[in-house]
């Protein structure tokens, strides 16, 4: 977000819950950062957990 020039405020309202305040230059600064985001999220998602499969090819090998 800093990259983009887009501010956020997390404000916690109440046990485990937070509304974050979102301030740009534009419009077009915050989409921009919000699609980076976005993909960096879904790239993640599609990556498989190392640590799940560690464990599954430990218990294959047990």
């Amino acid at each position: 977000m800093k990259k983009c020039g887009v501010d956020f405020s997390p404000v916690k309202t109440g046990k485990g819950e937070y509304l974050l305040f979102f301030k740009g230059q534009d419009v077009d600064a915050m989409t921009y950062a919000f699609e980076r985001y976005t993909k960096k999220l879904m790239k993640q998602a599609e990556k498989p957990s190392i640590r799940k499969m560690l464990s599954d090819f430990k218990g294959k090998a047990v």
